[in-house]
């Protein structure tokens, strides 16, 4: 009867240890973006309907906000911007971003409609921007 009862106390234990480290884990991730603010905010803002931030798709997402930021920022941008307009406009918050690694990006996002590229002005435009000319 004893020995029942002792493991019962360590289940219950058991189970008091796992609530905490759930709530360590929920502290931790929201630490970690509130370093990061500006980076979880356009990664936000790049997320489709019924889509969340991942590990696998975060820096997506970031590159994605980042263009969404520099096309909705831009002087030029509600024209749409060029690939290379693209590159030196999100270069400054992701330094290790090559230019053929953005275009693979551009590609992606244009085939999940994220972007819309015009190519007789070889200009790239969020999907809302599709009615402005250049």
């Amino acid at each position: 009867m004893s020995f029942e009862l002792s493991e019962r106390e360590r289940q219950l234990e058991l189970a008091k240890l796992d609530t905490q480290i759930a709530a360590l884990q929920r502290k931790r991730r929201d630490v970690a973006q509130r370093r990061h603010p500006i980076v979880a905010k356009l990664r936000e803002s790049a997320l489709l309907p019924n889509e969340r931030v991942t590990r696998k798709n975060r820096r997506k997402l970031e590159i994605m906000g980042r263009i969404r930021f520099a096309l909705e920022e831009h002087p030029n941008g509600r024209h749409g911007l060029t690939s290379a307009e693209l590159y030196h406009a999100i270069r400054v918050g992701v330094e290790d971003l090559k230019f053929e690694t953005l275009r693979s990006y551009l590609s992606r996002f244009k085939s999940e409609g994220r972007l819309v590229h015009v190519s007789e002005h070889q200009l790239w435009k969020l999907p809302d921007q599709r009615g402005e000319s250049a």
